[in-house]
């Protein structure tokens, strides 16, 4: 585990290290070019030795209230694939770039200080409500907040009423959103893609945080428990973020064991989308649907726009590699392929399969256009049998009382999704017809205008994926 510092410590500067302060509140494209090179290296830097060679990276910031596709989503999206897209410029102009290494990003889809709108339409609100730069990077893990379930009551003198979140209210009921966490389609893509605990969280505060007194630490908020005024409660999109990339690196630790010997980014956000679970399996209330899940606000079953494709859920992972089916970018498609055709087999037809399918995407041409979201467009299908079910397709209405977190079986007309390099299918055990024991995986080029590969260039038109089933091999 290593740690970069991003932001300057309550306005003031701990260094200068080249080209531009990297520590600067005004330049976080500048920031993260440094932060990228120093964690991803393992050469030595001119100002902190060898760097740790760092496979997956958590960003706990945010670009407050901007959401459209800029640079630094635009980085995050391009070094996916490789590092050696990041460079920073020292001092005595010693150039270090990033290594040609693909690296997972995981960020927090940010905070907003006031409850979700219950008005979705409003466009005034918007930029106060949807997830943030750089969390919209579509090669990223982007991660929202459950609440935690924290019952710990030793609190002398109750909490004041600035420091709402923290309270116990807000720590009983692992089903529900965090208010304050963002969500919905920034640019059409859907965001969060999962969401972990941030709520209620304890730990310990930086001893130079509270020394300082322009800091003007919340005291009050401390909940000093044994003297030092170290300690404190605190809330966030935050917390969540490095819930994720903690299971993310025990996945590919996992997937290493199991004998991959680099799993991409795309292998390990496809386990992890895979095996997430649905914080509820029943629609909103407010849509009018009964029996409705009356804790759960405005959050129907995953996907969803406030809880992405579900709560990460190490639970479902870590059991024999014959439960699971998995491919890495094994297979190159071009806009004339024919499409990636594998057979698998259900272990069990009385259990649901889980099928994701995650492709590293080229990042968009157009820091202002992100509508534009997809270069390169895949199409998941499964096929048991007459029986068919496609990517992304969970229901025909948002507000459809029949939603329940599966993908529908033979819907007609068939809907594809072309906004998101993320498509999972969930098939409903009760749906598998009796006595079946096949699944046909199909994964067509819908349109490759980009290579996906190679993020310098653009030449030729090319894309791989990774592929991970649960309850199939």
């Amino acid at each position: 585990v290593a740690i970069c510092q991003f932001f300057s410590l309550c306005g003031s500067t701990y260094r200068s290290e080249g080209e531009a302060n990297p520590f600067s509140q005004g330049n976080p494209y500048q920031r993260l070019q440094y932060a990228l090179v120093s964690l991803g290296s393992t050469v030595t830097l001119p100002d902190n030795g060898p760097g740790p060679g760092a496979h997956i990276i958590n960003h706990s910031w945010n670009r407050q209230d901007v959401v459209d596709y800029e640079e630094t989503t635009h980085l995050l999206d391009e070094t996916t694939r490789s590092l050696k897209v990041a460079s920073f410029l020292f001092r005595n102009d010693q150039r270090v770039d990033g290594p040609d290494r693909s690296v997972l990003h995981v960020v927090s889809a940010g905070n907003r200080s006031t409850p979700h709108p219950q008005d979705d339409t409003d466009a005034e609100l918007i930029p106060h409500r949807l997830v943030t730069a750089p969390g919209i990077a579509k090669n990223a893990i982007t991660v929202g907040a459950t609440e935690s379930y924290n019952q710990e009551t030793y609190i002398v003198g109750g909490f004041p009423t600035y420091c709402p979140n923290a309270n116990i209210d807000n720590a009983d009921d692992p089903h529900q959103i965090g208010s304050f966490s963002r969500f919905g389609f920034p640019n059409l893509r859907l965001k969060p893609d999962l969401v972990a605990p941030g709520t209620r969280a304890y730990g310990r505060r930086s001893a130079d945080y509270i020394a300082l007194p322009t800091c003007s630490p919340n005291t009050d908020c401390n909940m000093d428990l044994d003297g030092t005024g170290q300690y404190g409660w605190a809330n966030g999109t935050s917390f969540s973020a490095p819930a994720v990339s903690g299971a993310a690196a025990l996945v590919r630790a996992w997937l290493v064991s199991l004998g991959a010997t680099n799993p991409s980014p795309a292998l390990i956000k496809a386990a992890l989308i895979a095996t997430a679970r649905s914080i509820t399996s029943l629609p909103a209330c407010s849509s009018g649907c009964q029996p409705c899940c009356a804790a759960c606000g405005d959050v129907r079953p995953a996907p969803d726009k406030y809880q992405g494709f579900g709560a990460v859920s190490l639970d479902r992972l870590f059991r024999a590699s014959s439960y699971y089916y998995r491919y890495d970018q094994g297979t190159v498609l071009t806009p004339s392929s024919n499409p990636y055709v594998q057979l698998v087999t259900i272990l069990d037809n009385t259990k649901d399969v889980n099928i994701a399918l995650v492709w590293t995407d080229r990042a968009g041409p157009d820091f202002a256009n992100g509508n534009v979201n997809l270069q390169n467009d895949l199409d998941l299908t499964a096929t048991i049998g007459s029986y068919n079910w496609y990517g992304n397709f969970y229901y025909t209405s948002v507000d459809s009382c029949a939603r329940n977190g599966y993908s529908l079986r033979n819907p007609s007309p068939v809907t594809r999704d072309h906004k998101n390099n993320v498509e999972r299918i969930t098939i409903k055990a009760s749906d598998i017809p009796s006595g079946a024991t096949q699944i046909l995986l199909q994964v067509a080029p819908f349109s490759i205008t980009g290579d996906g590969i190679e993020p310098t260039t653009n030449s030729p038109f090319r894309q791989d994926f990774a592929l991970f089933v649960e309850n199939a091999r």
